[in-house]
């Protein structure tokens, strides 16, 4: 699914990296591309799930 790029901002010093107006955490990759007068931008976010603790059943 793609997204419109509106726009970028990468400050190294600050630590700051936002698209679109929105700061992005957890991304281990990014690639800004810029061809033929098109820009686009290709990330990779890392999202961690994990199942609930065994506490509520020795609670119960």
């Amino acid at each position: 699914m793609s997204k419109e790029l509106k726009s970028i901002h990468v400050d190294l010093d600050k630590k700051i990296f936002e698209l679109n107006g929105k700061i992005l955490e957890k991304c281990s990759f990014i690639n800004i591309r810029y061809e033929n007068g098109m820009w686009s931008v290709d990330i990779t976010k890392d999202e961690v799930y994990v199942s609930p603790t065994d506490q509520k059943l020795k609670e119960s």
